[in-house]
């Protein structure tokens, strides 16, 4: 009876002044469920309330209506899943227990005697442990000092130490990933603003506005700005330059009145 409820009474084991024992075992997939059915009755009741609302258009009503029974198939899924589960008459697999104590000092001679005085074994394990720290024996424990019930992730319990090792790893890898993106995002940056502000200081040089304004095809034919009406001539008439040297000085030129070389497009 005991131990079909996850708890085992009046047997203390290697343990001294031992009040209870909780048995945890492996129903990761039944406690996943029922968080799922609490998120779904929360949403049924939050879209619910909304059907009351004064102000709530036929249409709106129409569409929280379906969503309401929507999510009612949904929980009436997971009832009949987590009914399958509870047929079966077949409990998971023990993964751990929570041993309560009569007192605190009972608590703490039992963690010295196991996590300080060897009782877990030593060398990770390979070095056994003493007679009296074997459950009838035989079996070996490894005590820990139990976090608070509010922080026990009890859905992760099941997972084996190389699935924990695992789960670890790919924690580290992706904050390794992401210091290293955005190491070199700022480095990018950085290099970035340094080649614009290099580049401004190029921009501002004379010979920047020459090598453009010497690039471009003075012959060639435009419509826009002709003398006397034309409607066509060359950019160098319509710009109305006279000599090759004029040539190098427009449409750019570079502008120092106030101290730093700025360059300026003329029109």
């Amino acid at each position: 009876g005991g131990d079909e409820e996850g708890r085992v009474k009046g047997d203390t084991g290697p343990f001294d002044g031992v009040a209870d024992v909780f048995l945890a075992r492996a129903d990761s997939k039944v406690l996943v469920q029922f968080d799922r059915r609490a998120d779904l009755l929360r949403d049924r009741i939050n879209v619910e309330a909304g059907l009351e609302a004064a102000d709530i258009t036929e249409g709106e009503k129409r569409r929280r209506g379906a969503r309401v029974d929507r999510i009612a198939a949904k929980i009436e899924r997971l009832d009949q899943q987590i009914d399958g589960i509870d047929k079966t008459g077949v409990l998971n697999p023990v993964v751990c227990a929570f041993v309560i104590f009569n007192s605190q000092t009972a608590k703490i001679d039992a963690l010295n005697k196991y996590v300080k005085k060897g009782g877990n074994g030593g060398m990770w394990g390979i070095i056994p442990p003493p007679h009296e720290c074997l459950l009838e024996g035989k079996h070996r424990l490894k005590v820990t000092q139990a976090p608070e019930p509010s922080n026990i992730m009890w859905e992760n319990l099941e997972a084996t130490s190389l699935e924990r090792t695992l789960r670890k790893l790919a924690s580290s890898l992706a904050t390794i990933l992401i210091i290293v993106v955005t190491f070199f995002a700022i480095v990018w940056g950085k290099s970035y603003n340094q080649a614009m502000v290099d580049n401004k200081g190029a921009c501002a040089q004379a010979s920047f506005a020459y090598t453009c304004n010497a690039n471009l095809d003075w012959g060639a034919t435009t419509p826009h700005g002709c003398p006397a009406g034309q409607p066509e001539c060359t950019l160098r008439d319509a710009w109305g330059l006279t000599s090759a040297l004029e040539e190098l000085t427009v449409p750019i030129t570079i502008d120092t009145s106030t101290g730093e070389g700025v360059p300026v497009i003329l029109s």
